[in-house]
């Protein structure tokens, strides 16, 4: 099995644009999808069904996961297609534990473990984007605050 086309496309942008895709993959995408996927459908499908809501809001996080493109081209790559498949399992699973996490202590504690999910995941995939992401962020921040220290001292 190898990455899907989804994790293939972040890697791809984390090396073009290292800070904004640090940002946007490793916490506001987390924090968008526990939004949408555990407050918003499983919260209101738990009202429902507590067990129907951890069977369709984990299938539907996996799903939104599953690089559809492979079905759409005209001749369609079973190869790609395949490892698709093989890669779907991972993401629903992955649902399917962050709704447990949310029922069971809260919107903290599942977007903390989705955070952590995609940090680990960044790092194991490719160590030297994220921290080189990291250390951009870094440099971006003390950057301004010690410039304008060195400039006051000089004054």
């Amino acid at each position: 099995i190898t990455d899907n086309n989804n994790q293939a496309a972040i890697e791809t942008m984390m090396l073009s644009y290292p800070v904004l895709s640090a940002i946007t993959f490793i916490i506001v995408g987390p924090l968008c999808e526990e939004m949408t996927y555990r407050v918003g459908l499983f919260s209101f499908m738990s009202k429902i069904n507590r067990a129907i809501a951890f069977v369709a809001t984990s299938l539907i996080f996996g799903l939104i996961h599953f690089d559809w493109t492979v079905l759409i081209t005209n001749n369609i790559d079973t190869a790609l297609l395949i490892n698709e498949l093989l890669n779907l399992p991972s993401y629903i699973i992955s649902g399917l534990i962050l709704s447990f996490i949310y029922e069971k202590f809260g919107l903290a504690a599942s977007s903390t473990a989705h955070i952590f999910n995609n940090l680990t995941s960044s790092l194991k995939r490719n160590a030297e984007v994220p921290f080189s992401c990291f250390q951009s962020l870094i440099r971006t921040i003390s950057y301004q605050p010690y410039q304008t220290c060195r400039q006051g001292k000089q004054a």
